[in-house]
């Protein structure tokens, strides 16, 4: 089992930027680029404000890592477009490998800072939590800025259309996860 925490770049200011409205357009097309680029056994969950839970079972450390990775890039490749504008979003990842003895609260505690990790390096970044700290797996360090206009092709737009995710659908993820980890929990 891996764990991914996911965090949108300078959340803050799409709100500040453009209201919090178009925070909302934001969340649900990262929503949808994170699903979508995940496998069917995957779960992906709102897991607090800005913030996603990526549960990958039965998933090695070098898969896991693909995974977040791939997540990253298309979340970044994709456009949300506010106010008739396509606008840039990042994400940054903390990722844990469960070990037979983990507990859902050290599993969180070392995603959340590996998360933190990827935070402090710059952001577009993922960390791994491994040999009890936080390695490096790749930091993008993009040209463009988040929030930041971009123009790109019309085929690449996400719109609000296209991406919503009702937000008590996302709720009901977030309890659906942590669920999932307890049962896997009690599993193991």
């Amino acid at each position: 089992l891996s764990l991914v925490l996911v965090d949108v770049d300078h959340f803050k200011r799409f709100n500040d930027t453009y209201g919090h409205l178009a925070g909302d357009v934001v969340l649900a097309g990262v929503a949808h680029e994170l699903s979508e680029s995940m496998r069917e056994s995957d779960l992906v969950a709102r897991f607090g404000g800005e913030e996603f839970a990526i549960v990958l079972p039965q998933c090695r450390q070098e898969v896991a890592e693909q995974a977040a990775l791939s997540a990253m890039r298309e979340v970044e490749r994709a456009a949300v477009m506010i106010d008739g504008s396509a606008v840039n979003v990042t994400v940054s990842a903390g990722l844990v490998i469960a070990k037979d003895q983990s507990s859902i609260t050290e599993l969180l505690r070392q995603a959340d800072e590996a998360l933190y990790a990827s935070k402090q390096g710059g952001r577009n970044c993922a960390h791994v939590f491994a040999d009890g700290g936080c390695h490096l797996i790749e930091c993008n360090g993009s040209n463009v800025n988040p929030g930041e206009s971009l123009t790109i092709d019309a085929a690449e737009k996400v719109s609000l259309s296209d991406s919503l995710v009702e937000h008590s659908e996302l709720s009901s993820l977030s309890s659906l996860l942590k669920e999932r980890l307890q049962e896997l929990e009690s599993n193991a």
